[in-house]
């Protein structure tokens, strides 16, 4: 991923201007300029910080947001398994839901149609939902993690 390339849609110049606005560094894909990446904090742990990926498609209005590399585990076992259930099922995590990567990481994924002027408004909307929803389950991955 590269900071340098041009080639984005207004939404995702947009959302660019506004972490360059606070100071955040991200990087876009080589391949595909609608695609940015940069970290973030959770708020209640420090030291916590997982990846966002966003991609915003301008045509069909569709947004993929992700927060990857949450926790990494080596085997997931069934408390974990329950655990992704809880959250998937939990209607405060609206749009939001966890993912087991084989690699052994613990991601969340929003994805949203989005066909309004104010695109940048509502990826900040979803991004915090993304962040406070894992936030409030991370304690819990991490306990079931450590066992």
């Amino acid at each position: 991923m590269e900071k340098n390339i041009e080639i984005t849609n207004k939404a995702i110049a947009a959302f660019r201007e506004i972490l360059d606005k606070r100071g955040i560094s991200y990087d876009l894909n080589q391949n595909d300029g609608n695609m940015i990446r940069f970290r973030t904090q959770l708020p209640n742990y420090e030291g916590v910080t997982p990846y966002v990926i966003i991609h915003y498609n301008e045509e069909n209005g569709a947004l993929s947001l992700a927060l990857t590399g949450i926790a990494t585990f080596t085997q997931g076992g069934p408390d974990l398994y329950k655990l992704v259930n809880d959250f998937n099922a939990d209607p405060a995590n609206f749009a939001c839901k966890m993912f087991l990567e084989p690699e052994g990481h613990v991601d969340v994924l929003t994805n949203a149609i989005i066909k309004k002027d104010d695109v940048c408004d509502l990826i900040e909307e979803y991004l915090k939902i993304n962040i406070l929803a894992t936030d409030k389950y991370y304690g819990q991955i991490a306990d079931i993690i450590a066992k």
